[in-house]
């Protein structure tokens, strides 16, 4: 029993030590030091992007009908 519970808690300290390190055992994963981003992180991410893009949208869309109105404007096809 004694060599099992040696073993059982050097495997949970080691599983701990790569969990906080972001080593693994050697399968060409991820190195130390290198840490990923959450996911509420990246989600986060997108939806500031989503929203940045959509804000971009309106503004070209606005921008382009104001500058329509003016060419229609000046070539007369519209009377203010």
């Amino acid at each position: 029993m004694g060599a099992a519970g040696v073993t059982g808690a050097g495997t949970r300290v080691g599983a701990y030590t790569s969990r906080v390190t972001g080593a693994t055992d050697g399968d060409g994963g991820a190195g130390e030091g290198v840490r990923r981003p959450s996911v509420a992180a990246v989600a986060r991410d997108r939806r500031v992007w989503l929203i940045l893009a959509i804000v971009a949208g309106l503004i070209v869309c606005c921008c382009s009908a104001v500058v329509g109105a003016l060419i229609a404007l000046s070539s007369g096809l519209l009377t203010a």
